[in-house]
């Protein structure tokens, strides 16, 4: 609890509540030139396509928005159909209508998705919450998955990282949805990063800006709330051992966020499944080292 209330008191540099930003000023800044959006469940989900081949679809994590592959997106659109899009409460897409981000809400969303993107299997990475996403995903419809790549995702069992205890907290409802979450979000884009010298340029105003996009700081408190009732036992955990899809495991070993002590679970967990540890690499090897780790993704999927 000590961790969550200097996690507060750091917010309250000045300003410390901040409005939301217009959404037209953020499509105008963060749309791509493949852009478009597809309607699901109420939303405009924000949707990102590239390249021709086999369909390959990314998940991005917490906090997080399809540029985060932007690497893996230019070095495997030559051999793949790269698709990637904004989780419900994330991104440009925003918040889900009904306020629902529970897992298995997650899971029919994606399965939607699928269905009005045309996909009758494709291949599927996700990361960190996206990972946890894509791998409950191919439990569910292993008909539709070819091959798995999980990148540092959540799965099992953890401590839980200070800014999930303090949008939990009685009251951050009201909080989380006015408090100026700059410098937080600022602190977290570093964290993720093994070496903080491979932060892009533009990544952390990114992630602020994205972060007020009108709903989504509510949506992270759902989140957060959902994570901290998650975080002691998982109660999808179990279901790990029936993963029968064939399975990339990819994990930097510097991950601050969920450390790679997991990577031996999985092991024992997924029989034949293949991993890459990354040496002085945080949360997100993806984008930390994306010519890396698509060489390795490529390598993989083309097997």
């Amino acid at each position: 609890m000590k961790s969550a209330l200097r996690e507060f008191l750091a917010q309250l540099a000045w300003p410390p509540f901040a409005p939301d930003l217009p959404l037209a000023a953020l499509q105008r800044r963060y749309e791509l030139p493949t852009s478009r959006y597809v309607e699901i469940d109420g939303l405009g989900v924000h949707v990102s396509e590239e390249g021709q081949g086999p369909p390959l679809v990314l998940v991005h994590g917490l906090v997080s928005s399809l540029h985060t592959w932007n690497g893996w997106a230019r070095e495997l659109s030559d051999s793949f159909r790269v698709i990637r899009f904004d989780l419900p409460g994330f991104g440009l897409t925003g918040p889900h209508p009904k306020g629902l981000y529970d897992a298995d809400t997650q899971v029919a969303f994606f399965e939607r998705l699928r269905i009005a993107l045309g996909l009758e299997k494709m291949y599927l990475a996700g990361n960190s919450l996206g990972g946890f996403v894509s791998w409950l995903y191919a439990l569910r419809h292993p008909e539709r998955v070819e091959k798995l790549i999980l990148i540092d995702p959540v799965a099992y069992a953890q401590d839980v990282l200070p800014f999930i205890k303090l949008l939990s907290l009685p009251g951050s409802a009201y909080l989380g949805r006015r408090l100026n979450p700059s410098r937080s979000v600022a602190r977290g884009v570093i964290d993720v990063f093994g070496d903080p010298k491979k932060v892009p340029a533009d990544a952390v105003r990114r992630y602020q800006e994205l972060s007020l996009r009108p709903g989504n700081r509510a949506a992270l408190v759902a989140f957060c709330r959902i994570m901290m009732k998650m975080h002691a036992k998982n109660p999808y955990e179990a279901e790990i051992p029936n993963l029968k899809v064939p399975t990339l495991l990819m994990w930097g070993a510097l991950d601050r966020w969920i450390p790679p002590r997991h990577v031996p679970l999985w092991q024992r967990d997924v029989p034949g499944l293949q991993v890459k540890l990354y040496e002085g690499v945080g949360h997100v090897p993806m984008e930390e080292e994306p010519e890396l780790t698509a060489t390795d993704a490529r390598a993989f999927l083309q097997s």
